[in-house]
């Protein structure tokens, strides 16, 4: 009787000893891929902030050349009105 329990106990020690041993190569690996697909979705993430900021930084580089040409069309019609002497009555225009 004890001859099957002590041969009981000691079989499943080593099969289990023995699977854990095929089984942790596939669980390293298994990690390591985990591990990458993170990093991949980290990776992925950060290209699509950086479009969405390549869109927006295009958006408001338009907007600011607009906002430039209206600033010299408005300097344009101004300069007739700028005088090149301080406190003169009659105006020279400045070219």
């Amino acid at each position: 009787m004890n001859e099957i329990l002590i041969t009981t106990v000691v079989s499943s020690i080593c099969t289990g000893g023995i699977t854990w041993l095929f089984t942790l190569k596939y669980t390293r690996k298994q990690a390591e891929a985990d591990a990458m697909l993170s990093v991949q979705n980290v990776y992925q993430q950060i290209i699509e902030d950086l479009k969405t900021d390549r869109v927006e930084l295009k958006e408001n580089i338009k907007e600011l050349a607009l906002k430039v040409s209206e600033n010299e069309r408005e300097i344009k019609a101004m300069k007739p009105n700028l005088c090149g002497r301080k406190a003169c009555t009659q105006r020279i225009p400045i070219n």
